[in-house]
């Protein structure tokens, strides 16, 4: 599912398959899933979509992930609005508990939210995607904030 909105209280998600949009509450999504004894602490499951059963994850950016090589393109700024969910949750403590065991204290290592910089940068209309950004509407974002495409 393709994250389009972050809001106070929920989210706005589109199904990937089907392309059906709901809005899940944030008090009815946590991070992290367990498989085959492994807990992955950058995962945010989300419910089946109730059209076509889809079942889909949004997922933090790893650690060790390079600069996103298209800014202002609809893939960096669901990046940016991925990890910024994920770090709200982890903030509300929204968490499953082997997660919450894993990390302990040390939340501010698994999170990354945006800053305020970023969200007026990136985000001047808030944490939204209601569209695909153009070429031409990248490469002059990209061209404003000096990068080199």
């Amino acid at each position: 599912m393709a994250l389009h909105e972050i809001t106070d209280i929920d989210i706005r998600v589109r199904c990937g398959r089907c392309s059906l949009e709901v809005r899940p509450q944030l008090t009815t999504l946590s991070v992290g899933v367990v498989r085959n004894g492994t807990v992955d602490e950058r995962v945010i499951p989300l419910a089946n979509c109730a059209t076509c059963g889809s079942n889909e994850f949004l997922m933090r950016t790893p650690d060790d992930d390079p600069p996103y090589p298209s800014p202002g393109s609809f893939g960096h700024l669901h990046r940016l609005l991925v990890d910024h969910l994920h770090a709200e949750l982890i903030n509300r403590d929204r968490m499953i508990t082997e997660v919450r065991t894993k990390i302990g204290t040390n939340k501010a290592a698994f999170i990354r939210p945006l800053t305020a910089e970023l969200i007026a940068k990136w985000f001047p209309s808030g944490l939204k995607l209601d569209a695909r950004i153009s070429e031409a509407e990248r490469l002059k974002i990209a061209a404003a904030s000096g990068v080199t495409v």
